[in-house]
């Protein structure tokens, strides 16, 4: 009853024309065609697909453009091999969320080629990574082993 209240005052006082919808949240207006969010304060033109903003001082409603903040990439070889793939224009578009799947689905295949043996790259990598002359031994560790072996038998 008391959100009927507020409905109205706010269709009578701010609102002309527009009549609320419960399922969207939003007043829609038929003649321009326009959705009024009340918790954004935004409207939302149907025919041109884009949130505008009302402006006291003119009278007019005018796009509203939302700052896009850059998306981060983890690894810069998945990001040039989809500059390759998409184009740099395209990649611009993406958010954050586009750029996260795409480094996943990168991942997932570079690790299922090493382990089918097509990624030579990646062989290579691993084989310098853990080759036996990469592997130092350690005189003191090898002691503390032997004594407590030592200590453990007798």
């Amino acid at each position: 009853m008391v959100a009927q209240a507020a409905n109205e005052v706010m269709v009578d006082n701010y609102l002309p024309g527009y009549i609320y919808i419960d399922a969207y949240q939003a007043y829609y207006n038929a003649e321009s065609n326009l959705y009024y969010y009340p918790q954004t304060g935004l409207f939302y033109d149907i025919a041109k697909a884009c949130y505008l903003k009302y402006n006291q001082f003119t009278g007019r409603y005018e796009p509203f453009v939302q700052i896009k903040k850059k998306a981060h990439w983890s690894k810069k070889k998945y990001k040039w091999k989809a500059v390759e793939t998409y184009g740099k224009k395209t990649l611009e578009t993406f958010d954050q969320g586009a750029v996260d799947v795409i480094e996943t689905v990168y991942d997932l295949v570079d690790r299922v080629s090493f382990l089918g043996g097509d990624d030579e790259e990646a062989e290579k990598r691993y084989e310098s990574k853990y080759a036996s002359s990469n592997v130092k031994y350690d005189e003191d560790l090898g002691d503390y082993i032997a004594r407590f072996w030592f200590l453990y038998l007798f």
